[in-house]
């Protein structure tokens, strides 16, 4: 058996405090930080997740999307990419931290829209490793819009690109599509 023994100075309890500091500080900086699945996540694994995701919202869609497209996320972001960020943030979602990033779009058709239109509603969500990065409603008809998940009150008439967001059909459909615009 050792027995070791010192005698305890302030110096020697401030080195001590400084080197566990010191130690604590390496083992936050090492932790990993591109850690997506927060308490917030949401999963878009699989099919049923994410119908049951639209669904919270209120939404009826198909039970299969009608579109599977893979896509990736731009380095940069221009106009129209910075307008659907803008949208995302409302919604809890940031692209930004996935600029660069692979992912799928699914693509589901809403039946019960609100507003009164002839025009074919979708419900759109990005997903990146196993997790919805992003979600939108959008027609991409003559007067075609976007707007978040939530669903909006029955009006007269349907959206346009002022309510939602400025985003135009145009660019719904170039933010969309593979690759990005």
């Amino acid at each position: 058996m050792f027995i070791f023994s010192t005698k305890l100075t302030k110096t020697k309890i401030l080195t001590v405090a400084l080197v566990s500091a010191c130690l604590v500080l390496l083992l936050l900086i090492s932790l990993p930080t591109g850690i997506s699945a927060s308490k917030d996540a949401v999963k878009g694994e699989t099919n049923e997740e994410r119908i049951t995701y639209l669904q919270t919202f209120g939404w009826q869609v198909s039970a299969d999307p009608v579109e599977v497209v893979s896509i990736t996320i731009p380095e940069e972001f221009d106009t129209t990419y910075n307008e659907y960020n803008a949208l995302q943030l409302t919604q809890g979602f940031d692209l930004s931290g996935y600029k660069g990033d692979a992912g799928t779009r699914y693509t589901y058709t809403i039946s019960n829209y609100p507003n009164e239109t002839s025009a074919q509603v979708l419900a759109n969500i990005i997903v990146i490793d196993d997790q919805i990065v992003a979600a939108d409603v959008s027609s991409v008809s003559a007067g075609g819009f976007m707007h978040s998940l939530q669903m909006p009150e029955k009006s007269s008439g349907t959206l346009d690109s002022e309510t939602s967001g400025g985003i135009s059909k145009e660019e719904i459909i170039e933010t969309l599509s593979p690759g990005g615009k």
